[in-house]
């Protein structure tokens, strides 16, 4: 007590045997009927009167070391489950995104679920792994929404060209783009065969209506040669006309058929 420097190097338990010792030694006085000078029993009293006051200063000091190395246990303890809890949540989110990309193949499905997902967790759009997942998502989106526009505007094309044939010849031609169309429209995303069938059915009706069209204009047309035939035949084909001109006459008839044809293509 007297030497505070020594006093502090002692630990809290040697403090407590010294509180034990001196309250032991005033017994052995009283039972021993012993007495000291004035000095030693200040001394004495004083001791006894510091000393168990050092101690609880040092219990408070313990206490107050203790709660606090609790709070920086409990804050570090904190701390590494947020880290731990945010790893795993990023994990999971991941996760989803990663299987979202790799196995929904129809564009509205993705459309939806990318929104979703980018509504419920918008600070992962910063993530770079999440950006690249992201994209990817979004890019086969406008592939494959490219791929349906660019069947539509075929399909347009083609109408519009079917519109204004008049032949036979330009039919068969605009057929071969019409079945090649057909064939892309097959190969289309999912959620966009329900459009792409009905354009290539009014397609189809309007191929099927021109056809008849030019059908009827080319037997209308045969129709005229032959009545002009059997008329050509009256008239410059009898057995009275000379064989030189009968000959030149069925030239003439042959150029006329020729010239048919040809406007057919």
């Amino acid at each position: 007590v007297q030497d505070r420097e020594l006093g502090d190097k002692r630990s809290l338990n040697e403090m407590r045997q010294d509180l034990a010792k001196l309250t032991s030694v005033e017994r052995d006085l009283q039972d021993a009927r012993q007495s000291l000078s004035e000095k030693e029993l200040q001394t004495f009293n004083r001791m006894l009167e510091e000393l168990p006051a050092a101690i609880g200063r040092r219990q408070k000091s313990q206490r107050w070391l203790i709660m606090v190395g609790c709070v920086a246990c409990a804050a570090v303890a904190a701390l590494v489950f947020l880290g731990i809890s945010g790893s795993m949540e990023r994990s999971d989110q991941l996760r989803e995104l990663r299987k979202g990309v790799d196995e929904i193949q129809k564009v509205t499905e993705m459309q939806a679920f990318l929104d979703s997902f980018s509504a419920k967790n918008p600070g992962r759009k910063e993530d770079p792994v999440f950006a690249v997942l992201l994209k990817r998502g979004r890019d086969m989106m406008d592939e494959e929404t490219k791929r349906w526009q660019n069947l539509q505007k075929k399909v347009i094309g083609l109408q519009r060209q079917i519109e204004r044939a008049k032949k036979p010849g330009q039919l068969a031609l605009l057929d071969e783009e019409r079945q090649a169309v057909a064939e892309d429209s097959l190969k289309l995303n999912a959620s966009f065969s329900k459009g792409a069938e009905e354009a290539i059915d009014q397609l189809d009706l309007q191929w099927r209506i021109k056809q008849d069209e030019v059908r009827l204009g080319v037997s209308g047309q045969l129709g005229a040669i032959l009545d002009y035939a059997q008329l050509f035949a009256e008239t410059n084909a009898t057995l009275g006309i000379p064989a030189s001109q009968l000959s030149e006459n069925l030239q003439l008839l042959n150029a006329s058929l020729v010239s048919l044809e040809e406007k057919q293509r």
